[in-house]
């Protein structure tokens, strides 16, 4: 028999299930809707990040919540709608903010879609540099998130979080300013004049009370991904996979002039530093995005399965500097743990009975394969195979049969390696 199994999002039940916000709402097996879970989520992060949650803002999900629904009809469309698309409901975020009623003009916004778990979904967005500075950010603290997902169909499932400032959002829904004296205007719709020194208080008064240096990954953190793929748009345009990115992002509100410098990763295990670093800040950026506070750092290889890592940077704030230094450790997968020799032929991975096994495939090599995306494999009759993508170069396998049955597998550029099942211990 022959299967091929595409792509590495796992397929699970999924409810059709239209959910903002933290609005109540009916959802099969579970006491809490997909939005509860992940605003549960996301704070747990931000609290990882020493950084106070977010409140939920019911326009917001509103909004959000529309472009979910948009995104369920044209899949991958990201921030931007197409006027006449089913359920247009604005072009960018802001205009669907405005939609909404919510009268605040500072609004940011982070998709993630193919993932019907809000803590998959959130790592993914983690590992992606500028939405991580999205939720990082000091100026924002309130969402509304937007679920959407047709039944049994996890590549439909969108997340749509939608970020504001509630202060500043509360002066928008006041009175226009008579007075005498400096006024900021534009920033509310409809548009109305905010006193200067008023208009500065509130959009500082969350910010002021978080920390003054953020790093990600945290201290202590033992769950951190190792590897890099996909953002759009793509920080790293000349590769396809590297290391997971480690960021420092500087309170704005607390420190005004910032240098980083003397940035060094260490392998714990090897005792040796990671050599192979990309800088990312404010004048390397390639699309622009990151401001003078916001600096980042890609092992342009992944990072172990299992490792402990050591970061340390040199801060110039405001004149005054300091040295910050934290461990953190990457997630392990399950053993028995196999890495294939690409090029090499006559592999073969030994399992247990009834036991999984995972198989790695390094990126590159001499077959020039960055990613996996599919698996084929025949199996003998009375033998079954169950396989999963872990991410895009690592795989998880179970093979069940005879002792001594062995299955081929082959997967992207003719890379191919075969399993084993072990005679039973007696």
């Amino acid at each position: 028999m022959k299967r091929t199994l595409k792509g590495f999002n796992r397929v699970l039940p999924v409810v059709l299930a239209l959910f903002a916000g933290c609005a109540s709402g009916t959802f099969a097996d579970a006491a809490m809707s997909p939005a509860d879970t992940a605003l549960q989520a996301l704070n747990a992060l931000r609290a990882q990040a020493g950084m106070d949650g977010f409140s939920t803002e019911g326009r917001l999900a509103a909004a959000a919540l529309g472009h979910a629904r948009y995104l369920l009809a044209q899949p991958g469309a990201g921030h931007v709608q197409r006027r006449g698309g089913t359920g247009f409901t604005g072009v960018e975020p802001l205009d669907r903010a405005r939609a909404a009623r919510y009268p605040a003009m500072l609004v940011s916004e982070n998709v993630a879609q193919g993932n019907t778990d809000a803590d998959r979904a959130l790592a993914g967005l983690m590992a992606a540099i500028y939405h991580r500075f999205g939720f990082l950010d000091f100026d924002v603290d309130s969402v509304g998130i937007g679920y959407a997902a047709y039944r049994n169909r996890e590549s439909s499932a969108g997340y749509v979080f939608l970020m504001g400032n509630s202060a500043l959002a509360r002066l928008c829904g006041g009175k226009n300013f008579e007075g005498n004296g400096q006024y900021v205007y534009s920033v509310c719709d409809p548009d109305i004049r905010i006193e200067k020194r008023v208009y500065d208080g509130a959009r500082g008064r969350f910010a002021l009370k978080q920390p003054e240096v953020v790093v990600w990954p945290p201290a202590d953190m033992q769950d951190v991904p190792p590897a890099f793929f996909d953002e759009s748009p793509d920080p790293l345009p000349d590769h396809e996979v590297s290391g997971y990115p480690i960021s420092v992002s500087i309170n704005p509100y607390r420190v005004g002039t910032v240098r980083a410098h003397d940035f060094r990763l260490v392998d714990l295990d090897s005792g040796k530093a990671v050599s192979n670093l990309r800088r990312m800040d404010v004048s390397t950026d390639p699309n622009r995005k990151l401001d003078d506070h916001q600096f980042a750092w890609f092992p342009l290889q992944r990072l172990k399965w299992g490792g402990h890592y050591e970061a340390s940077v040199t801060l110039n704030l405001d004149g005054r500097v300091e040295s910050r230094r934290w461990r953190f450790q990457v997630r392990d997968v399950p053993r028995p743990f196999y890495t294939v020799r690409v090029g090499t032929d006559q592999q073969a991975f030994v399992t247990d009975a009834d036991g999984w096994l995972t198989v790695f495939v390094p990126p590159g090599g001499r077959r020039g394969v960055q990613r996996l995306t599919t698996l084929e494999y025949r199996y003998p009759e009375g033998a079954s195979v169950e396989s999963e993508f872990f991410d895009g170069n690592t795989l998880r396998i179970r093979l069940r049969g005879q002792p001594g049955t062995k299955v081929r597998f082959e997967t992207d550029g003719g890379i191919h390696f075969d399993v084993v099942l072990a005679a039973r211990r007696r």
